[in-house]
């Protein structure tokens, strides 16, 4: 079995893993839990993107989306570390949300392309937001709240510090061009072929490792804070082996990356 069909039968391993418990389930949970949820929610949301870009043989595209994942799974990983007392993390995860609508708002005043009593309203419903906050830690003693760290500490205390590599190279990728399109850019003599699609089927399996990695380790995180006990620990950590060894394979091989 070539490595590109070995890829596709680990994606389908960790889709299934992944995507395939409590799809439309109604979950009863806390506030502060929720929001872990939504986190988790858009982790799987990425997983389903990327797994439709891999498909059509966009892998620089896949990685984009798999950026956002390293750092959502690294997050929901911090956040797990924190049980019981996750609460000033994730708050403080909401309450940056706030503020960053917030000068959103006001930017689009300064710029003149909306209103200023729309942009009063929306305002108004964000602080109205940020004092149910206020009120909600007023209410179970909950401390001031946290921010966190770079994806460079995270990855460090997690142990994945390769996977930052990755994610610190695909986020240059995302503002050069050049650098995106690498792989599908042949030059010969005088003459540049573009490709549309990458042609290049190792590359297409370290973007599915980078993929799949944050992916499990985010359902690893976010499992035992809901009681999911359909996947074991361990079986995440073998399916977790099994895609760095490929990976590794990729590497170590004739023609793989350097």
């Amino acid at each position: 079995m070539t490595r590109l069909k070995q890829s596709h039968e680990l994606m389908r391993r960790v889709r299934e893993m992944v995507l395939g418990h409590h799809e439309g389930e109604v979950i009863e949970t806390t506030p502060i839990d929720a929001h872990v949820l939504i986190l988790y929610s858009r982790v799987r949301s990425l997983l389903e993107g990327a797994c439709v870009l891999l498909d059509a043989r966009l892998p620089e595209e896949a990685v984009i989306l798999g950026r956002e994942m390293f750092t959502d799974s690294l997050h929901l990983m911090e956040i797990a570390t924190q049980a019981p007392d996750r609460a000033p993390l994730v708050l403080g995860l909401v309450s940056k949300s706030l503020t960053e609508m917030q000068n959103l708002q006001r930017e689009a005043a300064s710029l003149g392309v909306s209103n200023k009593r729309d942009v009063d309203a929306v305002l108004g419903v964000l602080a109205e937001r940020r004092k149910e906050i206020d009120a909600y830690r007023r209410r179970h003693g909950i401390g001031n709240m946290k921010s966190f760290r770079h994806e460079k500490q995270l990855a460090s205390d997690h142990g994945r510090l390769d996977g930052y590599l990755d994610f610190a190279f695909v986020h240059r990728m995302v503002h050069r061009a050049d650098m995106a399109q690498a792989g599908r850019t042949v030059r010969t003599d005088e003459v540049v072929r573009v490709c549309l699609r990458n042609p290049d089927d190792d590359f297409l399996v370290a973007a599915s490792a980078f993929v799949m990695t944050s992916a499990l380790h985010a359902h690893k995180a976010v499992a035992p804070i809901f009681a999911w006990t359909e996947t074991e620990p361990e079986e995440i950590d073998r399916l977790l082996a099994e895609i760095d060894r490929l990976f590794s394979a990729e590497l170590h091989s004739p023609g793989g990356n350097p």
